[in-house]
């Protein structure tokens, strides 16, 4: 059985930084938005952060906060799309007129 590491908080140095949803901030063409996002948070401070594997998720949220702010489609919205025309993201690529790493970025 493996048994968690223990991450010594990176801000005081005195707490553990435990695994939990935290709210996260992130900027995207200049502008903030914080999102819930799967994080760290030291149990003595309180400083949250994110880890690396889950860097790519909390892109997502934050790419995703912003096109509802501006009244884009979020990647969900983009995937659900593509599906509903039974096309593979290279399909809806070729079908858009787009690169196939646009489709995989935006979903």
């Amino acid at each position: 059985m493996n048994t968690p590491i223990e991450i010594a908080c990176f801000e005081c140095g005195k707490g553990s930084m435990i695994p939990k949803i935290v709210d996260l901030t992130g900027y995207r063409h200049g502008e903030d938005f914080t999102v819930p996002a799967h994080g760290l948070q030291c149990t003595v401070c309180g400083f949250k952060t994110i880890d690396s594997k889950h860097s790519e998720e909390f892109t997502k949220l934050i790419s995703d906060a912003y096109r509802e702010k501006h009244g884009l489609l979020t990647g969900k919205q983009i995937r659900e799309a593509r599906r509903h025309l039974r096309m593979s993201q290279d399909e809806f690529a070729r079908y858009l007129k787009v690169g196939p790493a646009s489709v995989h970025r935006w979903e």
